[in-house]
């Protein structure tokens, strides 16, 4: 496992965990799972190659540009904000699971059981996936 801290967090890390942080920039990163809370955060040409979940976000503020997030469910969000831009999601079950959710999503692309194509959309979700 390799990760550095310097304006943000860069480098490998298995599953990474973040609780009430503001303001964290990871980037250039591979991250096996992700999970957040109550935290705002942004992601830069970062991959999320999860076996079950790539990323959860509870009550947290996400900005992602540029990234493959993967897993059963590729993104899980529960009264959270997500705003993806430029991001390849894949989920086997779902690639996106929302619970009172707000999702943006522009350039970006999906496969899942549900759907497959390009996704350019503002989605609430209030107990839904996709």
């Amino acid at each position: 496992m390799f990760w550095r801290v310097r304006q943000g967090v860069q480098g490998r890390l298995s599953r990474h965990e973040l609780r009430d942080c503001s303001n964290i920039t990871i980037r250039d990163a591979r991250v096996g799972e992700l999970r957040v809370f109550n935290s705002r955060l942004n992601l830069t040409d970062t991959d999320i190659p999860g076996k079950d979940m790539g990323l959860y976000a509870e009550d947290s503020d996400i900005t992602i540009t540029n990234g493959d997030i993967s897993g059963v469910i590729a993104v899980n969000a529960v009264n959270s904000r997500l705003d993806l831009a430029g991001v390849r999601l894949k989920g086997t079950q779902a690639a996106v699971r929302g619970v009172n959710s707000k999702l943006l999503f522009s350039v970006s692309q999906v496969s899942s059981p549900h759907m497959t194509g390009p996704l350019h959309i503002f989605k609430r979700m209030a107990d839904e996936e996709f």
